[in-house]
């Protein structure tokens, strides 16, 4: 039994049909704009800062690089949103600033975040620690929290 030519148009049709789908699938979704799964450390966050304090070099702070942290800290301030993120300074020492910054499609959820409010963050981590070099006063870590998703969010009770 041969194989006529309009079988072949037609799998040819469905073939492509099956890959325009996909493309429009793949499309049409939506970015992942937060950090999802298990996190590689779980954290006391005065301890994680304490570790990063202490630490004389940059190994601590490569240990964390990259990784997904999850941590609970009080929000010191809230700065005016930008478009492409909100973003919440965390309380920490006067040494270091930490960020955390959520995508700017999670503003209506996290819309009435206040100072003194406690997140328990999953968050993607990076770190810049001063140049042990320079030792000039007011070297400051800094510490980037990106793409940071809100497991729990406790009111203080000011607000």
């Amino acid at each position: 039994m041969k194989n006529s030519p309009k079988t072949y148009i037609w799998l040819a049709v469905l073939l492509i049909a099956l890959l325009v789908g996909i493309g429009v699938y793949l499309f049409m979704k939506p970015a992942e704009v937060k950090t999802t799964g298990k996190a590689d450390f779980d954290l006391n966050y005065s301890n994680w800062l304490n570790e990063l304090n202490d630490n004389a070099g940059d190994t601590a702070a490569q240990r964390y690089q990259t990784k997904k942290v999850r941590l609970q800290a009080a929000v010191e301030s809230v700065p005016n949103a930008v478009d492409t993120a909100q973003i919440f300074v965390l309380s920490s020492p006067e040494n270091f600033v930490v960020q955390a910054a959520f995508h700017a499609s999670l503003k209506k959820e996290l819309a009435g975040i206040l100072p003194g409010d406690s997140l328990d963050l999953l968050c993607s981590c990076s770190i810049t620690m001063p140049d042990p070099e320079m030792d000039l006063l007011g070297s400051e870590t800094y510490i980037q929290l990106t793409r940071c998703n809100a497991l729990n969010w406790v009111k203080s009770g000011n607000n």
